[in-house]
């Protein structure tokens, strides 16, 4: 399961679907990839849409959601960043969730549970810094 779960997001996240059907109708289709962070009020921060910021965010989320074993994130958690990427090919999103104790959620697709695992320092300090991809 937790192979299938990994291929599943890094395929996502690395643009391999193609189909042309929106899941979510509210978001138009866009011609390239592109993160969205949200600060812990909820307003956007900034728009990543540099390959480098893609792939990096790409590889990491894939590669933790994948090896993650816990599907909450521990109490007293406190959120530091909301991260949105959009898909081009197909308009499919994924979110995931910073917090300070250096945890990330991942919620992916409806079908596929949530994952939760703990980012190591360096990590962490690229995930808490978005504008540093720009």
């Amino acid at each position: 399961m937790k192979k299938v779960i990994m291929l599943t997001l890094t395929v996502l996240a690395l643009g391999g679907c193609s189909s042309n059907r929106s899941q979510n109708t509210s978001q138009p289709t866009h011609s390239y990839d592109y993160i969205q962070v949200y600060n812990n009020s909820g307003e956007k921060i900034v728009t990543l849409t540099n390959k480098k910021a893609i792939g990096y965010f790409s590889d990491e989320i894939g590669s933790g959601g994948g090896n993650a074993k816990m599907h909450k994130v521990p109490h007293g958690s406190k959120l530091k960043l909301k991260y949105v990427g959009h898909q081009k090919n197909s308009n499919i999103t994924s979110t995931w969730f910073v917090y300070t104790n250096k945890y990330v959620k991942l919620n992916p697709l409806k079908h596929l549970p949530t994952s939760v695992w703990k980012l190591d320092q360096h990590d962490y300090g690229k995930f808490s810094s978005p504008y540093s991809f720009n």
